[in-house]
């Protein structure tokens, strides 16, 4: 499990418990050399809002400082910081001369520095993510003097940043300026480290709703902090106060959990008991607490989305404690914070959410720990979908095919597997009438369709929607809604620039300038909010943007993936009235002889022209329902046999879906106008000789082999031969066990025989009769188990040293397969494999047709190959959109490259490139570039 690793300042502050007792520190600041005074000189108690300045002489005065141990630190232009531990008491005023040291920095060197490049612009972007860190306040921060800063990078990501001067920084979100002396900073991929001193200074304000705002965002920042949870324990209200603890148990260096948190404990977990914990160290309001080498902390009175397990909606973090103990105030301030490092939510905040170290949570803050309410979900809450859909362009004409790939949020990652399989897709017209209706599979939380636009589409507004069955259980508004407008022939739309709404993703061309039909290449390169690379499943629009405008209200990514969580289903909704689908239904009832009496029996299906046969079982009525991955429209050859021999037939129910209430989405907003001369414009579909371009990662160095197969485009893990025998395992289930993603092999009894047999599937492949065991393809050719052997034992009697090469596809990516891959598919490969043979034809009188429509097969984008190599084509290419690839991942260690080649109109392309990271986070980037004719 990847961790942020946070290593706060070192500060030593004491406050006693009893706010009531306070000093004072006096004193005088002076040149080290001339002993001259220093006047304007800053004086501050470190990280705390407890400061002055210094008079026409140098004098400073702090009074009413609660007693305890500070670090005093001054700051004076042109002058070394200085930094000296002090004790505060309530007797004796503590009394000091602090001389000052000049800076080797001249203020005139700093000055000259102040013009940066762009290298520089970069850096400071990344600095400033890494240095706010991820929190909602993150926005609001804004460092008011850049220019003092200065930044180097390794190979390896790893950023240093140094500050000539104090960083001034305005945190709107909290209502604070402060000013930073920055003394060490390093932050990476997994790591972050930060040492310096901070000041403290209210923002001041007339406005009574924005302080009350501030208080409360300050009193919500504490609350679950780490600061927070060290004062629970001390004062023994660590429950009262929302947080539950566990010891790490697993002696694993990394955090490793089961996706369900209750099978963790006793195994990687148990329960930690906060008694006794907390020792007097022997000054008063000064404690020791004693913390297991890793505690697991969950704060349950903030809901958060499941990301560590599946069952638990709530913030996780880790406390990482060398020696055993850490030192504490009364107030929960860390004494020797660099003995506890901070991983998972505690540690997303960094300096947008510091607090001053004497900030005291308002006296109500305890009324809050008792009666915050922890916001009772219905357990249906955790299994909410969402899709986001991303066409190739916002608007097309008669005759256009509109491209989409959907990407599906879930509340709950982990849950995706086992979520809907199937998606509805329908095309509206304005009054509301549904004009066509497709089905796609969904796989990987992803999905890929189009729909034609015949030629008597009539030009005016459309809605474009998608959902699944199981959505309907949910509120309407996650049903996706797209405008989508279609112009006549003789329409155009007015270009307007649009400033792009772009998040961690990086679009990078050798130039800004293409001549016509020439190669254009892309590197892309998605980030984390860190700015580090980062895997992703992405979608590349490239479109002429003087044929396909940018609309004025053109939704995107970044707004429309989010969910929102007021949308989560309340208490009251206890079941679901639709069931969650996996395939396309096939649902009805065994009967025999002329009564058609319901009887309990077995189904023998056949599919036309594939190679499969499986056996469906009915319950003890008769009655069967399987859902079945199917390309278009199928017929399914059905042998029935009740379980007296008898033959039988079947009666098809058929399953109408829902439909929701049609919502007509915002009209697409356009400048709408009729050129002199359109016709040159909206040709389509001449290029179908054309093949699509595959991305290809930069990365990849070794020739592949061949022959991988169309099939197995949406494979979802691929296993080489080479990598299986480098395993050292003997036999082939030895090689894959473990190593496929969510493949188990069962033992079970043989019902028949009594004996054990292995037996293959996978989790969240649920059948009307339980779990289905996957189908097996060795060679193209269906590998079926018999005489007391199972397809796992053959696969255990297989040697690695035969096997080229072990495709895994799982649902709609399976869909080719046939009905029977609903279960998942092992496609294998050996080194002498055949080809298949022949597919077979069924007579049709010896069955029972069953006709199904299955899944609406998305037909490939085709671009035109301008290479040296291919034969020039000589018609005019004015195509709208460049290029399309919804197959784009990114591996997270090199820019992934695509390429595509220009057409033959000067213009300028718009490149669009959105998906979601392997973090689940939505990203999105835009580029322009100019295309003109050759010279």
């Amino acid at each position: 499990m990847r961790t942020l690793l946070l290593i706060a300042c070192v500060v030593f502050v004491q406050l006693a418990q009893a706010q009531t007792h306070t000093g004072i520190v006096k004193g005088r600041v002076i040149d080290a050399k001339s002993f001259k005074p220093l006047p304007f000189a800053t004086v501050y108690m470190n990280q705390t809002t407890l400061g002055t300045i210094t008079n026409d002489q140098g004098d400073f005065l702090l009074q009413d400082i609660p007693v305890g141990r500070y670090d005093l630190v001054v700051s004076y232009v042109g002058y070394q910081t200085y930094q000296s531990r002090v004790t505060v008491n309530d007797t004796i005023p503590f009394t000091m001369s602090i001389k000052m040291s000049a800076s080797s920095t001249n203020l005139d060197e700093i000055l000259v520095r102040a013009k940066k490049d762009d290298k520089w612009s970069g850096l400071y972007t990344k600095f400033q993510r890494y240095f706010f860190g991820v929190s909602p306040y993150s926005a609001q921060c804004k460092i008011l003097n850049p220019w003092v800063l200065d930044f180097s990078e390794d190979k390896a990501g790893i950023l240093t940043a140094k500050a000539s001067l104090p960083i001034e920084i305005e945190n709107l979100g909290l209502g604070y300026n402060v000013t930073c002396h920055l003394k060490e900073f390093t932050a990476g991929a997994n790591v972050y480290k930060i040492n310096g001193t901070y000041r403290f200074v209210e923002a001041q304000t007339m406005d009574t709703t924005l302080s009350a705002l501030w208080h409360g965002r300050r009193e919500d920042v504490y609350l679950g902090s780490t600061r927070h949870l060290l004062k629970a324990i001390i004062d023994n209200r660590v429950e009262e106060s929302g947080f539950e603890l566990y010891r790490d148990k697993s002696n694993n260096p990394e955090v490793i959990r089961n996706s369900n948190f209750l099978v963790n404990i006793n195994y990687a977990l148990e329960e930690l008991k906060t008694l006794g914990l907390v020792l007097p160290s022997g000054s008063d309001g000064q404690y020791f607490v004693k913390l297991p080498s890793r505690t697991e902390v969950h704060y349950v009175k903030r809901n958060a989305s499941p990301k560590v397990y599946r069952n638990v909606p709530y913030p996780v973090s880790w406390l990482e404690v060398q020696g055993g103990s850490v030192e504490v105030n009364a107030q929960g301030v860390l004494l020797n914070p660099n003995k506890m490092t901070v991983a998972g939510a505690m540690s997303d905040a960094h300096v947008a959410e510091l607090l001053p170290l004497n900030y005291m949570p308002h006296e109500t803050t305890r009324e809050k720990e008792a009666l915050a309410p922890k916001k009772s979900y219905s357990k249906l809450a955790a299994l909410l979908e969402k899709p986001y859909m991303m066409t190739d362009r916002p608007y097309y004409y008669p005759t256009d095919v509109i491209l989409f790939k959907t990407y599906f949020n879930y509340i709950s990652p982990v849950y995706r597997d086992s979520l809907s399989h199937v998606m509805t897709v329908d095309l509206i017209d304005a009054s509301g009438k549904i004009i066509q209706t497709k089905k796609y599979p969904v796989a990987s939380g992803t999905s890929i369709g189009d729909f034609v636009l015949s030629n008597t589409t009539q030009p005016g507004d459309y809605t474009l929607r998608a959902y699944t069955r199981w959505m309907m259980n949910f509120d309407k508004q996650l049903i996706f809604s797209k405008g989508i407008k279609v112009l006549s022939q003789d329409q155009l739309a007015a270009v307007h620039d649009i400033k792009p709404q772009q998040k961690q993703l990086r679009i990078l061309t050798e130039k800004d300038e293409f001549d016509t039909r020439e190669k254009i290449t892309l590197a892309l390169e998605a980030t984390d909010f860190y700015d580090n690379m980062i895997a992703a499943d992405l979608s590349v629009a490239v479109t002429d943007i003087e044929q396909a405008a940018i609309p004025y209200n053109e939704p995107n990514i970044l707004s429309g993936y989010p969910i929102n969580k007021e949308l989560l289903p309340d208490t009251s909704l206890k079941t679901a009235n639709y069931l969650i689908q996996y395939g396309i239904d096939f649902k009805g009832q065994m009967v025999t002889g002329k009564k058609n009496l319901p009887t309990s029996g077995v189904l023998t299906v056949y599919q036309n022209n594939i190679n499969d046969v499986f056996a469906i079982p009915t319950d003890n009525t008769g009655k069967f329902h399987e859902q079945l991955q199917l390309m278009d429209s199928v017929e399914l050859f059905i042998a029935s046999k009740s379980q007296k021999g008898k033959k039988g037939k079947i009666i098809v129910e058929e399953i109408k879906d829902p439909v929701p209430e049609v919502q007509i989405a915002d009209a697409v907003k356009l400048d709408i106008f009729k050129p002199a001369d359109p016709s040159k414009y909206h040709v389509t579909d001449f290029f179908s000789t054309a093949r699509m371009l595959e991305a290809v990662t930069i990365e990849a160095k070794k020739i592949e082999k061949a022959d991988i197969g169309q099939k197995h485009i949406l494979t979802d893990s691929h296993l080489d031969g080479d990598y299986l025998r480098s395993t050292n395992a003997t036999d082939l289930l030895s090689a894959i066990r473990g190593r496929v993603p969510g493949l188990r092999v069962l033992y079970m009894t043989d019902v028949t025989t009594g004996d054990v047999r292995k037996f293959l599937c996978f989790p969240g492949v649920i059948g009307f009769t339980g779990a289905e065991e996957c189908l097996v393809e060795l060679d193209g050719m269906v590998l079926n188990g018999g005489f007391g052997e199972s397809v796992a034992d053959k696969l255990a009697a297989m040697s690695v040293q035969e096997i080229e090469s072990v495709d895994v596809l799982r649902f709609g990516a399976a869909s080719s397969y046939g009905a029977r891959a609903a279960n998942g598919v092992i496609s294998i490969k050996t080194i002498m494999g055949e080809k298949p043979g022949a597919p077979r034809k069924l007579d049709r009188s010896k069955f029972q047709v069953v006709s199904l429509s299955g899944y609406s097969k998305a037909e490939d984008f085709v671009s035109p190959d301008y290479s040296e190599h291919t034969t020039a084509d000589d018609r005019m290419d004015i195509r709208t959109t460049i290029y399309w690839n919804p197959f784009v991942i990114t591996e997270g260690k090199n820019p992934t490259i695509v390429s595509f080649y220009a057409a033959d109109i000067t213009t300028r392309y718009r490149i669009v490139v959105e998906g979601v990271t392997a973090d689940g986070e939505p990203v999105r980037g835009e580029k322009i570039i100019v295309v003109r004719s050759k010279k």
